[in-house]
């Protein structure tokens, strides 16, 4: 492997075993050990653990954050239409990186220093946000977080990989916990 192919593979390698034993818990030379390079191959292309923490994290915090961008022009609460698009965006944005929304619920202290902005509770609170509204009651609020825990939740405890199928159906139970009213 050489250059570019290497870095996606360590990438990968370092995902995986990020998201199944934890980032304190794995070392580059497990990382390494995954593909048959050395320790040195690992520090070669990233200069720290830190370093490789963020290239598996950063593209799902990039992908995050324009999500909430993009609906943040819109007012709130979400009509129904923008909700399901906001939704559908969101669970969109955790299947295309499942080691890192692993991480975001088995290893959230890892990702959280990091400081990536859609990694710690800033990004959280613009998501719940844009389902609550300005000044929302314990129900809205209480809806908001189902919705959203409705999706990330079930993509990884247990991990599954996920069709469209699939995707619609979280997105549907995101909708149903959403709508529930007291």
């Amino acid at each position: 492997m050489k250059g570019p192919r290497t870095r996606a593979a360590l990438i990968n390698a370092a995902g995986s075993l990020f998201s199944t034993k934890g980032y304190a818990a794995t070392s580059l030379e497990e990382i390494g050990a995954q593909l048959g390079v050395s320790r040195g191959t690992v520090l070669f292309h990233f200069e720290t653990k830190l370093a490789l923490l963020f290239a598996v994290v950063g593209p799902l915090s990039q992908d995050i954050e324009a999500v909430v961008e993009e609906f943040e022009k819109q007012p709130t609460p979400l009509a129904a239409r923008q909700r399901r698009a906001f939704l559908s965006r969101y669970c969109e944005a955790l299947a295309a990186h499942p080691y890192a929304t692993r991480m975001l619920v088995r290893d959230l202290s890892s990702i959280t220093q990091l400081n990536l902005p859609a990694s710690g509770p800033g990004v959280t609170n613009r998501m719940l946000a844009l389902l609550e509204g300005t000044d929302p009651d314990t129900s809205a609020k209480l809806r908001a977080s189902a919705a959203l825990g409705a999706i990330l939740r079930p993509m990884t405890v247990p991990p599954v990989e996920l069709d469209d199928d699939a995707r619609d159906l979280l997105v549907q139970c995101a909708l149903a916990a959403y709508s529930v009213k007291g």
